[in-house]
């Protein structure tokens, strides 16, 4: 697929389905949908529809050449690169709610940074995402500083002002009461 979102962007994403599906996984990860054959064919095992997203900055949706300054100069007009991302998730989980009448929509992210992407798309949309999954999510915002993360690898969280009112339990409880499953893979 080639979806459109906001008028302005598109976004690629691939569907992947055997048999009689019984609901619909949205896929984010922070290597892009192409590292996630294994999560796409646990999911399918499962009998999930999987849809595999590139969001903004992720996979073939990450800019071929000067990618941070993208996020630069999206801050220039007040807007951010994880706003930007949660409201493509959202979008995109909308129009699967909307075009697959019946079944429940998870969203699955596999990696921090989508994680953090799923919670704030989580809490924009609260109809169409039925259920989080996510792997390997930061246990604090507070990790980009301990960590000493540069802008350049993980932009949007570098989001002004989120930490100063936000952290992933403020995160998670905006998307209550809908379930969050955290899977932590061992170091």
């Amino acid at each position: 697929w080639r979806l459109r979102t906001g008028g302005a962007w598109t976004l690629p994403a691939v569907e992947l389905s055997r048999g009689q599906p019984q609901g619909v996984t949205l896929l984010i990860a922070d290597a892009g949908r192409r590292s996630a054959t294994n999560q796409v064919e646990r999911l399918l095992a499962a009998g999930q529809r999987v849809v595999a997203l590139d969001p903004f900055y992720f996979g073939e949706g990450k800019p071929k050449t000067h990618d941070y300054l993208w996020g630069l100069t999206l801050a220039t007009i007040g807007d951010r690169p994880l706003g930007l991302q949660a409201r493509q998730v959202a979008a995109v989980a909308r129009w699967l709610h909307a075009g697959y009448p019946g079944e429940t929509v998870t969203l699955c992210a596999v990696g921090p940074r989508t994680s953090t992407v799923a919670l704030v798309a989580a809490g924009l949309e609260e109809q169409a995402i039925a259920r989080l999954d996510l792997q390997d999510p930061f246990p604090s915002l507070k990790t980009v500083l301990q960590q000493n993360y540069k802008y350049e690898d993980k932009p949007e969280m570098f989001c002004f002002g989120l930490l100063e009112a936000f952290d992933m339990p403020q995160l998670k409880a905006l998307a209550a009461p809908r379930p969050i499953v955290e899977t932590i893979r061992p170091q």
